[in-house]
């Protein structure tokens, strides 16, 4: 009965200090974004204010889908592993 009661309260805690506590890293291929931009802008399929609001869409994506214990790096910089990357929406 003790080792059930001490398996559940130590996987409470361990999910609690992941979700709360540890370091969480996640990714963004600013470089790919720029680039698609750039793309669609020289193509004339978006015009210059959209660039603008696509840069806002991007900071609130990654604001979205962070939370206080996260650090977001650019893609460019991990060179090994397996990061969750925060993709852009794409219109």
């Amino acid at each position: 009965m003790s080792f059930l009661a001490n398996v559940i309260v130590t996987g409470a805690a361990l999910w609690y200090y992941d979700n709360h506590f540890a370091m969480k890293l996640k990714t963004v291929d600013v470089r790919a974004f720029t680039t698609d931009l750039e793309k669609q802008l020289i193509n004339r399929k978006i015009e210059n204010k959209d660039v603008t609001q696509r840069f806002v869409d991007l900071k609130l994506r990654i604001q979205k889908e962070s939370s206080p214990n996260t650090v977001v790096l650019l893609k460019e910089i991990i060179i090994n592993g397996q990061v969750p990357e925060i993709t852009p929406d794409h219109q």
